[in-house]
């Protein structure tokens, strides 16, 4: 028995090998360290194949190293890889799809402090590296390179159509949740189908979406404060309250608990909605999987005072990590070398011209000239300016406490109790789920997630 799993091991291996053999790289000479890299990225792979090959050609030439791109598309990579990774087969370079935590444990990840010129090339990202993304226990396993943007997109023509409009007649998007609830009464018309807002209830994620991680833009945090390392998620109530009223007032588009997030944008690229919250991969969405049929805009985030603002929520996106078992066979040096060129402002503006990612430093692409870019791309990229990543929250053991979005939908929403009221109860859950988890995980730290210095203030 186990020498059949052994050889159909080896075959589904081999198999694999064969399907991405060869894919976005250029035959090279045999004294050139080859460098394989694998990835999910299948949007860009045109564009990195052709970086690819450039960089084969001159700095990998000078450098002995050539690498070998190739795209893996489907639901099963984590799988795939992680089978590579146990049989030694593995890439050199691969994404963190695993978890940095895992694949440190499980020693399929090389900390790049340990390389040469790694400890140098980290310092670059020193304020953006998050725990158990970027590093764990101490070390840096991948540094955060990219950013998706977050940003309220409105229908301007239901705007002009509202006189929702300035002196110019130019469309003015509600800098505060007061502002956007007001805005989504004027805004609908129900004879036209049209509404303010849309709330995709059937998203799985609609509640950090549209509602949790707005609350840093108002109060510098999402429900844990690391200044004082306390749960706080008073902050959340007037946002919820916000939507509650447009519910209440019949602006929303009806029937939310039905709607995923595909379906919401698809409502609002043919013009039914006069607001939405969005990330900057909508940009994709609303200019080619649903084209939008109304002119429309993006807008920062409203908040709920506008003379006391924090800098918006942004997702960081993280470079490959290194294969631990490669430093040996392909040389630290070589791997570094590859590891600096993905993250290289020069790669970075590449992809950003390319309408594929956003650098989380504007100041590398802000004098850049975009041709022909995709409406939106360039306003959901200038939000970096006003954007910072969320801070990271302590371990919780949760097991026997409701989450916060079943019971904003199935307790406020429902009308049995208050937002204010919800919000006291979820943060003594959260202290209470925190203290259990450390209870037991004694080798870990609270206090690792408290930060003096945090300041998001814009």
């Amino acid at each position: 028995m186990k020498r059949t799993k052994i050889l159909c091991l080896a075959a589904a291996l081999t198999l694999f090998a064969a399907c991405f053999s060869g894919c976005g790289s250029e035959t090279v000479d045999s004294d050139v360290t080859t460098v394989t890299v694998w990835t999910t990225e299948s949007h860009s792979k045109t564009a990195v194949e052709r970086l690819v090959n450039e960089f084969n050609n001159t700095e990998g030439k000078e450098a002995g190293v050539a690498i070998e791109y190739k795209v893996i598309e489907g639901d099963s990579f984590a799988k795939s890889l992680e089978l590579a990774l146990q049989t030694g087969q593995g890439p050199d370079l691969m994404p963190s799809t695993l978890g940095v935590v895992t694949m440190v444990e499980n020693g399929y990840a090389a900390a790049l402090e340990d390389l040469p010129g790694g400890a140098e090339f980290v310092q670059k990202y020193k304020d953006d590296l998050v725990n158990r993304v970027n590093t764990y226990k101490g070390k840096t396993y991948t540094v955060p390179t990219t950013a998706t943007t977050r940003g309220l997109i409105y229908n301007k023509d239901m705007f002009k159509a509202a006189g929702i409009v300035d002196e110019n007649g130019e469309p003015t998007p509600p800098e505060t949740f007061d502002e956007m609830r007001e805005y989504a009464k004027r805004l609908t018309n129900k004879s036209n189908n049209q509404f303010g807002m849309i709330l995709p209830q059937k998203w799985t994620t609609w509640v950090a979406s549209d509602m949790l991680t707005l609350m840093q833009s108002s109060v510098g945090h999402c429900g844990y404060d690391p200044v004082t390392g306390e749960y706080d998620y008073s902050g959340l109530a007037p946002i919820i309250n916000t939507y509650q009223g447009i519910i209440e007032d019949g602006s929303m588009y009806p029937g939310a608990e039905g709607i995923d997030n595909d379906t919401a944008r698809a409502y609002f690229s043919e013009g039914l909605i006069g607001m939405k919250i969005a990330y900057s991969f909508d940009v994709g969405v609303l200019n080619d999987q649903f084209p939008a049929k109304c002119d429309w805009g993006v807008a920062p985030l409203p908040v709920v005072d506008k003379d006391n603002r924090y800098k918006q929520v942004e997702s960081l996106g993280s470079s490959f990590c290194i294969n631990a078992a490669s430093v040996e066979t392909k040389g630290g040096d070589k791997l570094m070398t590859c590891m600096k060129w993905f993250a290289s402002d020069e790669y970075v503006t590449e992809m950003y011209k390319g309408g594929f990612y956003i650098p989380i430093d504007w100041d590398i692409v802000k004098d850049v000239e975009l041709n022909n870019a995709k409406k939106g791309w360039k306003e959901f990229a200038e939000m970096t300016k006003i954007s910072h990543s969320q801070n990271q929250v302590p371990q919780r053991d949760t097991t026997g406490k409701l989450g916060i979005a079943e019971r904003i939908k199935n307790e406020v929403l429902a009308g049995k109790i208050s937002a204010e009221d919800m919000l006291k109860q979820h943060t003594i859950d959260s202290e209470e789920a925190t203290q259990k988890y450390y209870a037991v995980n004694t080798d870990e730290s609270r206090e690792d997630y408290v930060d003096k210095t945090w300041n998001v203030k814009r």
